[in-house]
């Protein structure tokens, strides 16, 4: 690690959040890539940000069974880390995810624990140390007028549980229902919800495909996050969604744009494409556009990895 970065630690993060310290100190230590993303968050997040990351940390920590499980958690962001950019290269290279079956992906990934557990750990400690991620967290956050306490709420995959949490802690509903293709997406995201103390008695929990919801299966507001790029026809499954959502309801939405990750099946070339299909089905409200690489969004962007998010309504 660096010796500016070293000082920055030292310096910008205050002592009472130990473990964030101790976490950007040992990706430094295992993955020097990760100092560019640490840079940013030491240069441009609040205080915040340091108080949301240190509370997930200690959830986390309570549901890895202490400190040494939630070392293990970063030793899968960095595994995944560099796997993704490896597949990143294969794609600017090729111009093609590497699958593009969902039933190939499904039987690998989803539905493999070896493989599965360790992808959710990254996933949900990215929302810390991935700076997209954490304006994500953010951006969905502000919605929370979006519902009240009669709001019937669908979350569709639940994966990693964060969108979840985020809804427990801030929103309020009469029901959310945290579905998932993978019995064991909804076992980490059920462990997570109840590690966070924050009550879950109106918290139900489901392993189902979204296309085999009933037609009078109908929400207030969904939230699908990265679902898009994971199946095989995304302007299918935006119709299926239209069908499960009230008139008035609203749905949160995001996806990745040429960002290659071993289970990602469908390939967006820019944010024009998302915005073209969603179009067909929905009215957007609002969005967020953030490049991986942490520059300002240009709309010229073609073939470069983005983080997509978006308010929708039914036209």
């Amino acid at each position: 690690m660096s010796k500016t970065l070293s000082k920055n630690l030292n310096e910008k993060v205050p002592n009472e959040y130990p473990l964030l310290k101790d976490c950007l100190m040992y990706l430094n230590n295992n993955f020097s890539l990760y100092s560019t993303a640490n840079n940013y968050i030491l240069n441009n997040f609040d205080d915040n940000y340091y108080l949301s990351s240190e509370e997930l940390l200690r959830i986390m920590m309570r549901m890895t069974g202490g400190k040494e499980g939630l070392m293990k958690s970063l030793d899968s962001l960095v595994q995944v880390s560099r796997g993704m950019m490896l597949s990143q290269a294969r794609l600017k290279m090729n111009g093609k995810y590497e699958f593009s079956s969902f039933e190939e992906v499904n039987a690998n990934f989803y539905q493999n624990k070896d493989v599965i557990i360790g992808h959710m750990d990254a996933l949900l400690i990215s929302q810390v140390f991935w700076p997209n991620h954490y304006k994500f967290g953010q951006f969905f956050i502000n919605l929370s007028d979006l519902t009240n306490s009669s709001s019937k709420v669908l979350d569709i995959p639940s994966g990693d549980g964060i969108f979840s949490y985020y809804l427990s802690k801030c929103f309020s509903f009469k029901e959310l229902h945290c579905v998932d293709i993978s019995s064991y997406c909804i076992d980490y995201t059920k462990k997570f919800l109840e590690a966070s103390n924050l009550g879950t008695d109106k918290i139900y929990y489901m392993v189902k495909d979204v296309f085999d919801f009933s037609e009078s299966e109908v929400y207030d507001f969904i939230v699908c996050g990265e679902l898009l790029e994971h199946v095989e026809n995304p302007e299918r499954l935006l119709g299926k969604l239209k069908t499960l959502t009230n008139n008035d309801g609203r749905i949160f939405l995001t996806t990745a744009i040429f960002s290659a990750s071993e289970d990602h099946i469908y390939l967006f070339n820019n944010v024009d494409e998302v915005r073209d299909m969603i179009n067909n089905h929905f009215v957007i409200e609002s969005e967020l556009i953030l490049p991986s690489s942490l520059k300002d969004y240009d709309p010229s962007m073609e073939k470069e990895a983005i983080n997509y998010a978006c308010v929708v309504r039914v036209k």
